[in-house]
């Protein structure tokens, strides 16, 4: 929000929560809206009532197609890389 954003780096900190993508705006009013913005970019890509659905009370992250990963395999692969890495 305030143009603090900072790729993560695991040497100088470990990263509980955040943001996974640098939103590419320090416009407070982008940066409140933009993760909605998505949802109706998703939403707009439904193809069935299904897929509809699953976007709005699935899993963080589910695709019908499978092309994203979801939060928790996010959060999966990423403990297996700081494991291995530490």
């Amino acid at each position: 929000m305030f143009g603090t954003y900072q790729k993560y780096e695991p040497e100088v900190e470990k990263v509980e929560f955040g943001v996974l993508n640098d939103p590419g705006s320090n416009n407070p009013f982008f940066l409140h809206l933009h993760e909605f913005l998505r949802i109706f970019r998703d939403l707009r890509r439904s193809k069935t009532l299904k897929d509809v659905f699953f976007q709005l009370f699935g899993q963080p992250g589910w695709s019908s197609d499978g092309s994203t990963k979801t939060a928790k395999e996010l959060q999966q692969e990423f403990l297996l890389k700081t494991h291995h890495d530490g």
